[in-house]
């Protein structure tokens, strides 16, 4: 049986300030920079523009189209149909 991961305050807040979204993202989308932010096709939905835009300073993506929302928690969870547990535990991973 795996042991379960002890998700604290200060265990989000490492990984928060240690996870940079653009690289996370940019692992699965082709990220340009545009100005303040880096804009690609939202991995979520068939787009045929570049409608999925990830600001680096507030560490947040957004769909124009499809709305989907959130930081590298939520891109983990919708990316992979995780859990918020699991995301955790995929994203301590990439900073040990």
């Amino acid at each position: 049986m795996e042991e379960a991961t002890n998700i604290t305050p200060k265990l989000l807040m490492e990984l928060r300030a240690r996870i940079n979204i653009v690289a996370l993202i940019q692992e699965r989308v082709d990220l340009k920079r545009d100005q303040n932010y880096y804009v690609g096709l939202c991995p979520f939905h068939r787009d045929d523009e570049p409608l999925f835009f990830v600001n680096p300073e507030l560490q947040l993506y957004k769909c124009k189209a499809c709305h989907k929302t959130g930081d590298a928690f939520q891109f983990v969870q919708d990316m992979y149909d995780l859990d918020f547990v699991s995301s955790v535990k995929v994203l301590e991973k990439l900073i040990r």
